[in-house]
């Protein structure tokens, strides 16, 4: 019989989860590799490459390797779930698969992205033979996982070191050990909008070219200061702050002798370098 474990969406407490280091009864698969496949939209390969990658690199000897539908012995699709995000068999079986809610997750909406991942990793954990742990720090196998993880220094970053020593061990506890890279603590969300180029001040407006490199939600922000901004003196209060998106490819701004600082973002915050004008 199939041994299976929900993930569920809020917080719950999981009474059979021991409050151990890690919960790791397997069974393990034998060899080095578990082939999978997927039947989910693309939108879902981020995803999916990610929370692959967290196991790949956890210096464990084992791996996973994305092979076609025919060769695979688990499968990544959709199933309805009522009210758990996730699903999954646990350790070693025939048939092995993980479900996504379907209701929750399709279609997967940018924003949910990194957590969508976060839930397949936690999924795949289950794949590899580990159960829940009771833990009130941060781990990747605890109910919600990663739930008591630091917050990131900013907001275009997120905590892409998901395994937890004890997450490690309890994998490596049926793998055994090989020689494993450590990813960087925090990652991207989305990577810094291109450069803004051909930035003009054409009173009352600021243009620029539009970029098809661009994703959804890029802004340009127009901040306008006294002249003496541009000559260096940073102490000069903000005036005035215009802010549309990156497509519009114009914005109206104050007309007057001022200084305008022109950059573009994400939609997290993060901004490539600042383009100067002066008007009068």
């Amino acid at each position: 019989m199939r041994r299976l474990v929900f993930l569920v969406a809020l917080l719950i407490l999981v009474a059979a989860a021991p409050a151990h280091a890690y919960n790791a009864p397997g069974p393990r698969w034998p060899g080095d590799t578990i082939r999978y496949s997927d039947t989910m939209p693309k939108a879902w390969n981020w995803s999916i490459d990610q929370a692959v990658r967290t196991w790949n690199r956890s210096g464990a000897d084992i791996r996973f390797r994305r092979v076609p539908r025919a060769r695979a012995q688990v499968v990544i699709g959709y199933g309805n779930l009522g009210s758990a995000a996730g699903l999954a068999t646990i350790g070693r079986t025939s048939g092995a698969f993980v479900r996504i809610n379907s209701l929750l997750y399709r279609p997967l909406r940018e924003r949910d992205r990194v957590f969508a991942s976060q839930v397949l990793a936690h999924e795949l954990g289950h794949v590899l033979g580990l159960h829940h742990v009771r833990s009130n720090n941060c781990r990747l196998m605890s109910t919600p996982p990663l739930t008591y993880c630091p917050e990131p220094p900013q907001p275009w970053l997120y905590d892409c070191q998901w395994l937890s020593k004890d997450d490690i061990r309890g994998v490596v506890h049926l793998y055994g050990r090989k020689t494993g890279s450590s990813p960087r603590p925090y990652c991207l969300r989305e990577p810094r909008p291109e450069q803004l180029r051909d930035v003009l001040l054409q009173a009352p407006r600021v243009t620029w070219s539009v970029s098809k490199a661009w994703l959804p939600g890029t802004r340009v922000v127009v901040q306008t200061y006294d002249l003496s901004r541009c000559a260096g003196d940073v102490s000069t209060p903000l005036l005035a702050t215009v802010e549309v998106s990156a497509q519009r490819g114009r914005v109206r701004v104050p007309v007057g002798a001022y200084c305008y600082e022109v950059r573009v973002q994400n939609r997290y915050g993060l901004a490539n370098d600042v383009v100067v004008l002066t008007g009068g």
